[in-house]
């Protein structure tokens, strides 16, 4: 027999008739209409498989269909809830117990309508919900035989079964499944035709297979869990639950190898739920087993020891006196683990003077303690309570070592012997300034002050002698005074000048100067006449007035530039005369006849010559 796929794109069922008629030979039509709700089924589906939430848009009305007849929205369903409506109806009245045999009887219709879910039934036998595989081998029920089907008894009436890869024109036919409690598929039936489909189906595996315990290191009733479960066949572990029986909160983690950390207080049974999804079951299921539970016994912590320490005795000093006295400040530090710090005793090992510091801190300070020269080693107790008792605690850490020195003017020489005693400050020559008196004179030279000032330091102060820097005598100032000056008229040029003080020191007499009594002063010359031979005179001088230029005339004789004497005499030239003739109107007419009998005359002259050459 030769099949053939019809689309379908308006007309329904009674168009897919006529092309059978068409195709078919009278003989073949009963069987050629017994395919053809396959045929249909496929066709018209294949649009429902792009919408599988609604399967409005393809309804297979032809006989070869379940629930053929138009009722409840059309033939097919395209909800569950539709179809149920077509069961009750029981219309064709074969209805109720061809969905019976296959499982769904009154007693299952609410739970179709509310937990039945759109999936896809495959030509090659798979039936898929929400992209997983939830069954296999598929094979579809219809009420007429074709070649590869087999025939079924249902309440005494006949029908045909065969695979999918029999049935089925397209591809792929979209349908309504319903899944038992553990996510098994229970029932599916063809939402176009509503012919039922059975098909091995996948049940979902999964177990929670052990809880795993481990002892954290060095904390007491303390456990790290991990869980190890399995899930397959389209079962998902979501989460998993710790409940450690001690009253505490539950922990969920997302993923079993997700370590858990737990202290207990009191001895519990842990047990851990795993939260599995199946396909078709809304709620997670849990599960549970003897494998994933574990006792846990606590043990009494044991009491914690005491631990207690004298850390450090700190000596910091602070100034010494002129004697060499010195001040020190001793801190200590100590500690105290399960016990309590009750006092800090301070030995200054110093004529057995102690200081106690009452206090629970881990630090103390005693007050200031002055050490005269010699050697000494201070040391503190920490006194403590330890289960009870008082208990004094020490170490060499808090032992120190102190020596203070003999203050020395000198190396061997201790403070107060008389070469301990200061040398007397000597004389000193603090300052020397000059000052212009004034301007220069008319040959440059400006007179200057020149003032000297020195601190004799206990010394007598005798004179004061000027250095002028400009090979002069030096002026002589006697004075006892610690300041004194004089006037020094200085000519154009650089010097350096300089005071020394004579001053009595100790019965001798010293000369004192420094650097700070010596000072440099730069006399700028003055601008002199440029004539020459009067460059010593100023420029002021009427010596200095440059002679007015001159010239020399033709004669010989001088005169200042600009007379008339100097200016030369230039030739007379004759020119020729440039003056046309007057020429009135008459005049010019005779002067053009002229022109033109000249003219004529001429060419006839030379016309005569070239005509008597070339006779010749």
């Amino acid at each position: 027999m030769q099949y053939y796929t019809v689309k379908l794109r308006g007309g329904g069922f009674m168009k897919v008739i006529q092309t059978i008629k068409q195709r078919f030979s009278s003989k073949n039509i009963a069987v050629a209409a017994a395919f053809a709700c396959a045929v249909i089924t496929a066709a018209g589906l294949g649009a429902a498989s792009r919408q599988i939430t609604s399967a409005a848009t393809a309804r297979d009305c032809s006989t070869n269909s379940v629930d053929y007849k138009n009722l409840n929205g059309g033939c097919g369903a395209a909800t569950p809830g539709e179809l149920i409506k077509d069961i009750k109806s029981n219309d064709p009245n074969d209805l109720k117990n061809i969905y019976a045999h296959y499982g769904l009887d009154t007693s299952s219709y609410d739970k179709f309508v509310s937990s039945a879910q759109m999936g896809t039934v495959y030509k090659d036998g798979r039936v898929v919900v929400n992209g997983q595989t939830v069954a296999t081998s598929a094979w579809s029920v219809g009420r007429h035989n074709f070649a590869g089907r087999t025939k079924l008894t249902i309440a005494g009436k006949t029908y045909y079964t065969s695979p999918t890869s029999v049935s089925f024109g397209s591809d792929s036919i979209p349908a309504m499944v319903m899944f038992d409690s553990t996510g098994k598929m229970q029932y599916a039936v063809l939402t176009a035709c509503g012919n039922p489909v059975t098909a091995t189906p996948k049940t979902p595996t999964y177990a929670c297979n052990a809880l795993q315990q481990t002892a954290v290191n060095g904390q007491n009733n303390t456990y790290s869990y991990t869980t190890s479960a399995s899930a397959g066949n389209g079962a998902k572990i979501t989460k998993v639950v710790y409940d450690f029986g001690d009253g505490s909160t539950t922990v969920t983690k997302t993923s079993p190898s997700d370590a858990v950390t737990h202290t207990f207080t009191k001895s519990s049974t842990v047990t851990v739920k795993v939260y599995v999804s199946v396909p078709g079951v809304t709620a997670p299921i849990v599960v549970q087993s003897t494998n994933c539970s574990k006792k846990v016994t606590v043990t009494p912590t044991p009491p914690p020891q005491p631990v207690v320490s004298c850390d450090l005795l700190t000596l910091t000093p602070g100034k010494a006196d002129a004697q060499g006295n010195t001040p020190y400040t001793l801190s200590a530090k100590a500690s105290a683990k399960n016990a309590t710090i009750q006092s800090y005793v301070f030995d200054f090992n110093d004529n057995n003077q102690t200081q106690t510091v009452p206090t629970s801190a881990t630090t103390a300070t005693a007050d200031a303690h002055t050490y005269a020269p010699g050697t000494y080693n201070p040391s503190v107790t920490v006194n403590m309570l330890v289960d009870g008792k008082t208990q004094p605690v020490t170490s060499a850490a808090c032992v120190g070592h102190i020596t203070v020195q003999q203050p020395e003017c000198k190396p061997g020489v201790p403070v107060g012997s008389p070469e301990c005693l200061p040398a007397p400050t000597p004389p000193t020559c603090d300052l020397l300034t000059l000052t212009a008196n004034g301007g220069a004179d008319t040959t440059g030279k400006i007179t200057y002050t020149l003032a000297a000032t020195v601190t004799p330091n206990g010394a007598t102060v005798q004179s004061y002698s000027f250095d002028f820097g400009d090979s002069t005598t030096p002026g002589i100032v006697a004075s006892a005074a610690n300041t004194a000056s004089i006037a020094h008229a200085y000519a154009p040029g650089s010097y350096t000048a300089k005071v020394v003080a004579t001053m009595l020191v100790g019965g001798k007499t010293q000369a004192v100067t420094s650097a700070t009594c010596t000072a440099p002063l730069t006399i700028a010359k003055p601008p002199m006449c440029t004539v020459p031979g009067k460059e010593n005179l100023p420029p002021s001088s009427p010596e200095c007035v440059p002679a007015a230029p001159t010239c020399t005339a033709p004669s010989g004789q001088t005169f200042p530039v600009g007379s008339k004497e100097c200016t030369p005499t230039t030739p007379q030239v004759l020119a020729a005369a440039t003056v046309m003739p007057n020429t009135g109107p008459g005049q010019v007419i005779g002067i053009f006849v002229g022109v033109s009998i000249l003219g004529a005359v001429a060419h006839h002259f030379f016309l005569r010559r070239r005509l008597a050459a070339r006779i010749r």
